[in-house]
């Protein structure tokens, strides 16, 4: 793109990742579908009987799939799983959110 003056224009768009692009991306790190789609509750803190609710699942599979999603990534717990599939997101997000409380 190109302003009034020629100079050249940029336009960068960021939205929110859709839950399924959320859940894709965690499958590169070697999840099955639905292990990413356990990750991705797990990640935003909803606790196990929530998690088989909205995936129609016993709280022992919920379970077995955080094992699996655990052993797979090479952590111990939920907090680390966060850390681990959300590293390189969290850094970023606390710099924005601090500049706009003016903390930084």
């Amino acid at each position: 793109m190109c302003a009034a003056d020629g100079a050249p224009r940029s336009l960068i768009l960021i939205e929110p990742a859709r839950t399924a692009d959320a859940a894709e991306t965690f499958r590169e790190f070697g999840l099955t579908t639905r292990e990413a789609e356990v990750a991705l509750a797990v990640v935003r803190g909803q606790p196990t009987r929530v998690i088989t609710a909205a995936l129609r699942i016993s709280p022992y599979t919920v379970q077995d799939h955080v094992r699996h999603i655990c052993d797979k990534l090479g952590v111990s717990s939920g907090r680390e799983l966060g850390v681990r599939l959300l590293g390189s997101i969290a850094p970023a997000e606390a710099a924005v959110q601090g500049r706009a409380s003016g903390s930084i």
